[in-house]
C-alpha cells in the first residue's frame, strides 16, 4: 500500500483498501486495550485499526493514521468512515480522488511530535506487541532507554499480561 499505487490506480488501491477496512471495522479491543484505557496509559501506535480509541483511550497518538478518515488533497475537505459502509473514494465537494489518512509507503509519520513527547514524559514505557523492527518508530524504546525511562517490553500473551501489569503497577496510584 504505497504512495505511488494509490497515485498510479487508485481504484485498485481502493479495491485492496476497502478489504481491510471490512476487517478493522469488525475488530474489537481486547482486555489489554480496555486495561489501557481503564488505567488512563497514553497510548503510541502503529495500527490504523482505531482500537485504543474504541476501548476508551483518550491519548492516543496514532502515528500510521486512522484507517476511518479520509481527506480531499485538493480541496482539504475531511470525511469520516461511516459504519458499515464505504466513503466514496471521490471528494462529494470537488470530485478529486479522497486519500485515506494513514501513512501508505513512502509519506511521513503523523503524530511524531506528540509521540516523542509522550515517550519523553514517561517514567516507564511499556512496548506490547512489536517486533521493534520498523522504524523510526523501533527508535522510540531506544530513545526512553537514552534517558532513563524504564522499559519493559511484552509480546506474549499481551490479553492477559497487560492487564496484569497496570493493575499491579497502577492500581495502587
Amino acid at each position: 500500500m504505497s504512495r505511488d499505487f494509490f497515485d498510479a490506480q487508485p481504484e485498485a488501491f481502493y479495491e485492496e483498501y476497502w478489504k481491510m477496512v471490512k476487517v478493522m471495522a469488525s475488530a474489537r479491543p481486547n482486555s489489554a486495550h480496555l486495561a489501557l484505557a481503564e488505567y488512563d496509559v497514553p497510548i503510541i501506535t502503529q495500527n490504523i485499526d482505531c482500537l485504543h480509541q474504541r476501548a476508551g483511550s483518550k491519548i492516543v497518538a496514532q502515528i500510521h493514521g486512522y484507517y476511518n478518515e479520509f481527506i480531499c488533497e485538493r480541496c482539504h475537505e475531511s470525511y469520516q468512515l461511516p459504519e458499515n459502509r464505504p466513503v466514496p473514494y471521490l471528494c462529494p465537494k470537488c470530485r478529486s480522488v479522497l486519500k485515506p489518512k494513514v501513512v501508505l509507503y513512502g509519506e511521513q509519520l503523523q503524530d511524531w511530535e506528540e509521540a516523542v513527547s509522550l515517550v519523553l514524559a514517561a517514567d516507564t514505557l511499556l512496548v506490547v506487541g512489536t517486533s521493534l523492527q520498523v522504524y523510526p518508530a523501533a527508535y522510540l524504546p531506544q530513545l526512553a532507554e537514552e534517558r532513563g525511562i524504564k522499559v519493559i517490553i511484552s509480546n506474549e500473551a499481551a490479553d492477559t499480561r497487560v492487564p496484569a501489569f497496570l493493575a499491579e503497577h497502577l492500581s495502587a496510584k
